[in-house]
């Protein structure tokens, strides 16, 4: 009665117009894989660039890791705040 011819759709354009939901699938979940794995990049870039940036921070000439830090002589941009040690309260 009613075909696809009638219609003026072959039989692949019917199965291309429609193919059972996995099309859709591909529409919301290749664009969001890109996004995460776009994040998933820039995350290993950023902790990378953490890493070498700390590694260079720890090897600087006089920042060794069990020097003292310099002793606080009570200058402070706050000169209205008193700077009072533990041992003094």
């Amino acid at each position: 009665m009613f075909g696809l011819s009638s219609l003026g759709l072959s039989s692949r354009s019917a199965l291309v117009a429609h193919q059972g939901g996995w099309d859709e699938v591909l529409l919301i979940g290749g664009p969001l894989l890109a996004i995460v794995g776009l994040l998933l990049l820039a995350k290993r870039r950023l902790e990378r660039v953490a890493a070498e940036s700390s590694d260079a921070t720890s090897s600087a000439p006089g920042s060794a890791s069990g020097s003292d830090p310099a002793p606080d002589t009570g200058s402070s941009a706050d000169a209205s705040a008193p700077s009072a040690s533990p041992e003094q309260i």
